[in-house]
């Protein structure tokens, strides 16, 4: 695997200098004209070839026990059933081969948070977690103390009739601050401090804990079910890693992954993720594939189901590879026990122009993992099924939170650049810096009458080549996910692309959106003109 050395000047130059010559090389083809996207495809495959097929903890296990690899399927799925792995999920008792606690295999904490959900769905997300013979602790948080809340404490009694019920009084995130703040330790910057508080912090939970289940101990809890008062999931969330990575320590568990209440695990996910952690201790965390279902379909979801099983592991690798994914999604994120011991304190007190900031909490966790020296990669064959908006009102409040979190933690990008590649690097400016290039131009047209960066975007969109070269470019990476990449592959996810390239803008689209504003940047060009002669007239 590709590895990162530590921080340092010199590290941190020779970085800054290979970016600059791949942004070179990038440029000298945009100028060129000619195969832009197509390169820039057959580069991001040939990287997320290596990483998925080469160096993949798991196939290297099934091919030590001689079993065979699950082949690629193309499964005709066109009707709005559910997916294979979901039925499993419902029966009481998956039997899954060579994933039984009997023959050696990790044990992992499983965590899982929400507010007021719909109870078939958190009954099926208990149940696969349930039903996974390595997750062999449950730890659920739920963000309520009111009466709709117990619903979901009446579910997850059900599922685990032998469960623990952990009420608090007040969110653990409230009794930090009240412990920094008497202590006078400031939670971002003083590390002696932030450890000596996370421990005051644990040891009062302990307290709790032991009274709680007395006569029993926390080494013999098996599912417990954290409710504390309504504040955001970001605090619920900090409440139950919390609670798992002492229950954890007690019983000697270093795995914990996290899920959401809307989520649904499929067989073999949360072992594959734990092998993954186990392979290197310097592995933080890791993430899952997330793969989108909705009963009820619609174009929103269909749209959003079809985008993202184009962009997810081809992207998401382009870091993993050099150990620096951006992002572990909230439903399919895993992580060293150990390793969030040193993060939690200073996630949960992130602020932001200074005012706390309660979304975008999974970007955030990643981005401290980073920080903190850890590698975190991507799993992509660990598939996690969740939820998705299924109206556009709910889907662009979705798409203009994560845009937000996304531009906050590239603030801390050029802070750590000693822990990113040169081509994780160029990666990200092309993600970020293209939608703000289609915006000046078409400002600048707008305001001046005038094109921006002369002839050069001109002659890319007058050149009827570029057709071509974005054919190859789509059909490479179809191709490649649908004969070469880690999951099966549905005929929605094909049907569906061409509506979801247009309607994203984030990863392999970022170019098709650039041609888009390409087109609209030159017809404005050619009115401006007029405008500004008639408004001197």
């Amino acid at each position: 695997m590709l590895r990162l050395t530590g921080p340092g000047i010199g590290h941190s130059v020779l970085r800054i200098a290979a970016t600059w010559g791949i942004l070179a090389g990038a440029f000298a083809l945009f100028q060129f004209g000619y195969l832009i996207l197509t390169v820039d495809a057959l580069v991001k495959l040939f990287l997320t070839f290596l990483y998925t097929h080469l160096h993949s903890e798991d196939k290297a296990k099934h091919a030590n026990a001689h079993e065979p690899i699950p082949g690629k399927n193309f499964q005709p799925q066109l009707e709005s059933q559910e997916p294979r792995e979901l039925e499993e999920a419902k029966v009481p008792s998956v039997s899954v081969k060579g994933l039984t606690i009997d023959d050696g295999e990790l044990e992992v904490f499983g965590c899982v948070v929400g507010w007021r959900e719909d109870e078939e769905l958190y009954a099926r997300c208990l149940e696969s977690l349930r039903s996974t013979p390595s997750c062999t602790t449950i730890v659920a948080g739920i963000d309520g103390d009111e009466v709709e809340d117990e619903r979901m404490v009446d579910v997850f009694q059900k599922a685990y009739p032998d469960g623990v019920v952990f009420r608090l009084a007040q969110p653990l995130s409230e009794t930090l601050e009240h412990l920094a703040a008497v202590a006078n330790v400031d939670l971002l910057n003083d590390e002696e401090g932030q450890a000596a508080i996370t421990e005051r912090l644990k040891g009062h939970v302990r307290e709790l804990l032991e009274e709680e289940l007395l006569p029993s101990h926390p080494r013999d809890v098996k599912a417990i079910c954290v409710v504390q008062p309504h504040r955001s999931k970001k605090d619920i969330l900090f409440t139950t890693l919390i609670v798992a990575t002492i229950l954890a320590q007690e019983q000697s568990i270093d795995f914990i992954f996290s899920t959401d209440s809307d989520s649904t695990v499929a067989p073999g996910s949360i072992l594959k993720m734990a092998r993954k952690l186990s392979s290197d201790q310097n592995i933080g965390g890791v993430s899952g594939h997330m793969r989108f279902f909705h009963p009820k379909p619609t174009f929103i979801t269909q749209v959003a189901t079809s985008y993202y099983w184009f962009q997810q592991d081809v992207y998401k690798i382009q870091g993993a590879i050099f150990g620096a994914n951006e992002c572990q999604p909230g439903p399919c994120g895993a992580f060293r026990a150990s390793a969030l011991n040193k993060v939690l304190v200073p996630w949960s007190c992130q602020r932001v122009l200074g005012r706390k900031m309660i979304t975008n909490e999974d970007r955030h966790l990643t981005t401290r993992l980073l920080w903190a020296g850890y590698d975190v990669h991507h799993v992509p064959d660990a598939v996690v099924y969740t939820d998705t908006p299924d109206t556009f009102s709910t889907w662009v409040r979705q798409q203009v939170r994560w845009s937000r979190g996304t531009m906050v933690e590239t603030i801390w990008y050029p802070r750590m650049i000693w822990r990113l590649s040169p081509w994780h690097i160029f990666t990200i400016l092309k993600s970020r810096l293209i939608p703000i290039l289609i915006f000046c131009m078409v400002v600048s047209s707008l305001v001046t009458g005038r094109r921006l960066l002369g002839g050069i975007l001109d002659r890319v969109v007058a050149d009827m080549v570029i057709a071509v070269d974005l054919f190859c470019c789509l059909s490479l990476q179809v191709a490649y996910l649908v004969f070469l990449g880690p999951n099966d592959t549905l005929v929605q996810d094909l049907i569906w692309l061409v509506p979801a390239l247009k309607s994203d803008r984030v990863g392999m689209s970022e170019y098709v959106e650039l041609l888009f504003g390409l087109a609209i940047f030159r017809l404005l060009a050619s009115i401006c003109p007029r405008i500004h002669f008639r408004r001197n007239e």
